[in-house]
């Protein structure tokens, strides 16, 4: 459940800050690349500490707990921006950033 919401609230935060994936406003390059390198760190630092507190309440294993939520959430913005952007090539731009598609 926990895994689910994170993943969720990525996608959510993701769509929130889609003004900045577009070069062509006021953002540049560099800033909407700094901007999704902080809320990419957040979000994974932020999932392994979730998973260590979770790990270490339900039966203290907060390392163990700490590695797998990271490596899933990793594994789940991967999937996120790699289907975003096939979709984003076939005519559904914009779901969680936007995409140039060749």
């Amino acid at each position: 459940m926990l895994l689910a919401s994170l993943l969720a609230a990525y996608a959510g935060v993701m769509y929130a800050v889609l003004d900045v994936s577009r070069v062509a406003n006021e953002h540049d390059a560099n800033e909407r690349d700094v901007a999704y390198a902080y809320l990419h760190l957040v979000f994974l630092a932020g999932s392994a500490v979730i998973g260590f507190l979770a790990g270490k309440w339900l039966n203290g294993l907060g390392i163990a707990f700490g590695t797998l939520f990271a490596v899933v959430v990793v594994v789940g913005m991967l999937t996120i921006q790699l289907s975003s952007y096939s979709l984003a090539c076939n005519g559904h731009n914009d779901l969680v950033r936007h995409w140039q598609c060749d």
